[in-house]
């Protein structure tokens, strides 16, 4: 099962690294937006309600 888990490990990596070099808060950007297109209303309670706008302005810089 060995090469089956390198290439497990692998693909997982692949998968997720996008997630890392993408910008954050265009991310979160687009969640609004994509939720204001169905409810303005619940677009303004999620971003009042919101707390990742914080921790993306704690994120260390690497």
């Amino acid at each position: 099962m060995f090469p089956l888990h390198i290439c497990e490990v692998t693909i997982r990596n692949a998968h997720h690294e996008p997630i890392f070099d993408e910008k954050l808060l265009s991310i979160y950007n687009k969640i609004i937006k994509i939720i204001g297109y169905r409810c303005q209303e619940t677009a303004n309670w999620v971003a009042s309600h919101q707390t990742v706008t914080t921790l993306i302005a704690q994120k260390p810089k690497i």
